[in-house]
Protein backbone atom coordinates (compact mmCIF):
# COMPACT_ATOMS: atom_id res chain seq x y z
CA UNK A 1 0.00 0.00 0.00
CA UNK A 2 1.17 3.48 -0.82
CA UNK A 3 1.93 5.95 1.93
CA UNK A 4 -0.33 8.99 2.05
CA UNK A 5 1.17 12.28 1.01
CA UNK A 6 3.04 13.58 4.03
CA UNK A 7 4.90 16.89 4.38
CA UNK A 8 8.31 15.21 4.55
CA UNK A 9 10.52 18.30 5.17
CA UNK A 10 8.36 19.30 8.13
CA UNK A 11 8.14 15.77 9.51
CA UNK A 12 11.86 15.16 9.20
CA UNK A 13 12.81 18.47 10.78
CA UNK A 14 10.58 17.69 13.78
CA UNK A 15 11.28 13.95 13.94
CA UNK A 16 14.52 13.12 12.10
CA UNK A 17 14.41 9.55 13.42
CA UNK A 18 11.69 8.85 10.86
CA UNK A 19 14.46 8.65 8.25
CA UNK A 20 15.42 5.31 9.76
CA UNK A 21 12.05 3.72 8.96
CA UNK A 22 11.31 1.89 5.77
CA UNK A 23 8.05 2.83 4.00
CA UNK A 24 6.50 -0.46 5.13
CA UNK A 25 7.32 0.30 8.77
CA UNK A 26 5.86 3.80 8.45
CA UNK A 27 2.69 2.26 7.02
CA UNK A 28 2.52 -0.10 10.00
CA UNK A 29 2.92 2.85 12.39
CA UNK A 30 0.20 4.81 10.56
CA UNK A 31 -2.11 1.81 10.68
CA UNK A 32 -1.45 1.37 14.40
CA UNK A 33 -2.21 5.06 15.02
CA UNK A 34 -5.41 4.72 12.99
CA UNK A 35 -6.42 1.73 15.15
CA UNK A 36 -5.77 3.71 18.35
CA UNK A 37 -7.44 6.89 17.11
CA UNK A 38 -10.05 5.76 14.58
CA UNK A 39 -11.88 9.08 14.27
CA UNK A 40 -8.70 11.16 13.98
CA UNK A 41 -7.60 13.00 10.88
CA UNK A 42 -4.36 11.05 10.75
CA UNK A 43 -2.51 13.37 8.38
CA UNK A 44 -3.40 16.39 10.51
CA UNK A 45 -2.25 14.55 13.62
CA UNK A 46 1.06 13.58 12.02
CA UNK A 47 1.61 17.12 10.77
CA UNK A 48 1.02 18.50 14.27
CA UNK A 49 2.96 15.79 16.09
CA UNK A 50 5.28 13.85 13.76
CA UNK A 51 6.99 12.27 16.75
CA UNK A 52 3.87 10.12 17.23
CA UNK A 53 5.18 7.92 14.40
CA UNK A 54 8.40 7.24 16.26
CA UNK A 55 6.75 6.42 19.57
CA UNK A 56 6.19 2.98 21.01
CA UNK A 57 2.58 2.13 20.11
CA UNK A 58 2.13 0.07 23.29
CA UNK A 59 3.00 3.14 25.37
CA UNK A 60 0.62 5.29 23.33
CA UNK A 61 -2.09 2.70 23.93
CA UNK A 62 -1.38 2.76 27.68
CA UNK A 63 -1.60 6.57 27.73
CA UNK A 64 -4.84 6.45 25.78
CA UNK A 65 -6.22 3.90 28.25
CA UNK A 66 -5.30 6.27 31.09
CA UNK A 67 -7.29 9.04 29.40
CA UNK A 68 -10.17 6.59 29.00
CA UNK A 69 -10.62 6.74 32.77
CA UNK A 70 -12.39 10.06 32.31
CA UNK A 71 -16.00 9.00 32.21
CA UNK A 72 -17.88 10.79 29.45
CA UNK A 73 -14.74 12.06 27.73
CA UNK A 74 -13.99 10.69 24.29
CA UNK A 75 -10.35 9.73 24.92
CA UNK A 76 -9.40 9.05 21.26
CA UNK A 77 -10.82 12.40 20.12
CA UNK A 78 -9.22 14.21 23.05
CA UNK A 79 -5.84 12.63 22.25
CA UNK A 80 -6.14 13.33 18.51
CA UNK A 81 -6.96 16.98 19.13
CA UNK A 82 -4.28 17.32 21.82
CA UNK A 83 -1.46 14.91 20.94
CA UNK A 84 0.77 16.38 23.65
CA UNK A 85 -1.28 14.27 26.06
CA UNK A 86 0.17 11.17 24.42
CA UNK A 87 3.64 12.36 25.41
CA UNK A 88 2.76 12.37 29.10
CA UNK A 89 3.66 9.52 31.41
CA UNK A 90 0.75 7.05 31.67
CA UNK A 91 0.99 6.81 35.46
CA UNK A 92 0.90 10.59 35.74
CA UNK A 93 -2.11 10.74 33.42
CA UNK A 94 -3.90 8.15 35.57
CA UNK A 95 -3.17 10.21 38.68
CA UNK A 96 -4.48 13.40 37.05
CA UNK A 97 -7.58 11.60 35.79
CA UNK A 98 -8.22 10.24 39.30
CA UNK A 99 -8.01 13.74 40.78
CA UNK A 100 -10.42 15.13 38.18
CA UNK A 101 -12.85 12.27 38.81
CA UNK A 102 -12.79 13.01 42.54
CA UNK A 103 -13.18 16.76 41.98
CA UNK A 104 -15.99 16.70 39.41
CA UNK A 105 -19.07 14.66 38.71
CA UNK A 106 -19.22 12.79 35.38
CA UNK A 107 -21.96 15.19 34.27
CA UNK A 108 -19.78 18.21 34.91
CA UNK A 109 -16.73 16.60 33.30
CA UNK A 110 -18.75 15.98 30.13
CA UNK A 111 -19.52 19.70 29.97
CA UNK A 112 -15.88 20.78 30.22
CA UNK A 113 -14.64 21.81 26.74
CA UNK A 114 -11.97 19.44 25.42
CA UNK A 115 -9.40 22.26 25.20
CA UNK A 116 -9.81 22.98 28.89
CA UNK A 117 -9.85 19.33 29.82
CA UNK A 118 -6.60 18.79 27.90
CA UNK A 119 -5.06 21.74 29.72
CA UNK A 120 -6.16 20.38 33.11
CA UNK A 121 -4.57 17.05 32.23
CA UNK A 122 -1.17 18.76 31.94
CA UNK A 123 -1.29 20.35 35.40
CA UNK A 124 0.71 18.79 38.24
CA UNK A 125 -1.52 16.59 40.44
CA UNK A 126 -0.84 18.74 43.52
CA UNK A 127 -2.33 21.75 41.72
CA UNK A 128 -5.26 19.70 40.48
CA UNK A 129 -5.93 18.58 44.03
CA UNK A 130 -6.91 22.18 44.77
CA UNK A 131 -9.98 21.48 42.64
CA UNK A 132 -10.82 18.61 44.99
CA UNK A 133 -10.68 21.01 47.90
CA UNK A 134 -12.90 23.53 46.12
CA UNK A 135 -15.45 20.87 45.25
CA UNK A 136 -15.54 19.81 48.93
CA UNK A 137 -15.96 23.40 50.13
CA UNK A 138 -18.52 24.23 47.42
CA UNK A 139 -20.37 20.93 46.89
CA UNK A 140 -22.90 22.55 44.54
CA UNK A 141 -20.10 22.99 41.99
CA UNK A 142 -19.50 19.27 41.79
Amino acid sequence: AELPSLPLPLLLSDAPGLLLYRPRRLREKLDALRDLLPAADLLRLVRRAPDMLSRDMAKLEDRLAALGGLEGADAPTLAAEHPRLLREDAAMLRERVAVLRRAFSPTLLRRVPRDRLALLLTFPPDRLSRLEYLSAVYPGVR
